[in-house]
């Protein structure tokens, strides 16, 4: 008789996640596989979000989702945020393995963030790693290590590097959350909660330019990356709208 493991629940598979594969499905996919899962496959390329893989695949969101949970039970990928130079990360405590090079951590790094691998980059991969912290975006950070001369690795891709830090937990995403106390206090009251039901989609006409579609993500449940997938607009252009929402009373909490 031959037991095969249990395997917990996956996470849910949210809209804005980004799919990465930890195996190489090219060597192991045949035509018997489902066709859903034969169309999604080729598009987990560590870029694309589950709603553009949806889109590009020409399935529905709800069965791209189903499929990539799926494949996550079997532990064949994981999910990431979507990347945005405004996004922010800060050190784990996980950081000591890496300047201590624990199981050669700064070689796999460097292979997976370099087009091109000098011969010594460890000090400078633990000075880019360890320099990510609260309050500072990717392109703030980026900036600081330009003006410093200390971006002297060429070839360094810092998408894959912030990736590299949030696979290996070096790096936690810091989200964006935004929060409006009057529209808080009404949803305590019973009174948001009818406000809240609206759909929010689209450009402009349908709302967001006076930020009323935004107002329900103003609760401070909901972070950026869910509401730039699901209004489908720039960071910018939700700040806009927030900022005509009860006279500047939305704040942005960072956690």
């Amino acid at each position: 008789m031959k037991l095969f493991p249990v395997q917990c629940d996956p996470p849910p598979v949210k809209p804005w996640h980004v799919p990465i594969a930890k195996i190489r499905f090219d060597e192991i996919v045949d035509d018997r596989w489902d066709l859903t899962m034969r169309k999604v496959i080729p598009l987990i390329d560590g870029v694309r979000d589950v709603r553009r893989i949806a889109a590009a695949a020409d399935v529905s969101l709800e069965l791209t989702k189903l499929t990539l949970r799926h494949l996550l039970y079997y532990k064949t990928i994981m999910l990431v945020d979507m990347f945005f130079f405004n996004n922010i990360y800060a050190v784990t405590p996980l950081i000591r393995d890496f300047v201590n090079n624990v199981d050669n951590m700064q070689d796999e790094c460097a292979a997976y963030v370099l087009a091109q691998r000098p011969k010594a980059v460890g000090y400078q991969l633990c000075r880019l790693l360890g320099t990510f912290g609260q309050g500072r975006t990717i392109r703030e950070w980026l900036r600081l290590h330009i003006d410093d001369g200390q971006v002297g690795v060429d070839g360094l891709d810092v998408r894959r590097l912030v990736q590299f830090g949030v696979i290996k937990s070096l790096l936690r995403r810091v989200h964006k959350f935004p929060v409006s106390a009057i529209y808080v206090a009404e949803l305590a009251e019973g009174k948001g909660v009818e406000k809240g039901k609206g759909k929010g989609k689209g450009k402009k006409g349908q709302g967001v330019d006076d930020g009323e579609a935004l107002e329900k993500y103003t609760d401070g449940r909901h972070h950026f990356d869910q509401i730039i997938t699901e209004v489908n607009l720039g960071e910018a252009e939700i700040m806009r709208g927030l900022s005509r929402l009860s006279a500047g009373d939305v704040q942005i909490v960072y956690r």
